[in-house]
């Protein structure tokens, strides 16, 4: 970041394409697909070794239940957590927001 707090020009080979179902950020190394329904990682292609990256999607949003006890602080977590999921009733939407200039108001 340079002294007027935002970030210096830069020049980059990132291509973007905001479809339907999914949005997909390729570069000269990946190419990574993201599913606009569920924010899944659905893909990660590295192209120079013409490989597919993920066995299955990733990145899947999770919630638990946690009970929280007066012996359990907030910052400390259920050692059991990963047991009591909740399922999402609802799709999440995932957007394509363009923040090149999202440093504007960072302070240090």
């Amino acid at each position: 970041m340079n002294s007027t707090g935002t970030l210096p020009e830069y020049e980059t080979d990132l291509l973007v394409e905001d479809a339907e179902t999914k949005i997909t950020l390729e570069n000269t190394f990946l190419k990574v697909q993201v599913s606009k329904k569920t924010g899944n990682v659905l893909s990660i292609y590295h192209k120079q070794l013409n490989k597919e990256i993920l066995t299955a999607p990733g990145n899947r949003i999770q919630i638990f239940k946690e009970k929280m006890l007066a012996e359990n602080p907030a910052w400390n977590i259920d050692p059991n957590y990963d047991q009591k999921p909740v399922k999402l009733e609802e799709e999440i939407q995932v957007e394509l927001k363009e923040s090149l200039n999202s440093y504007d108001n960072y302070n240090t």
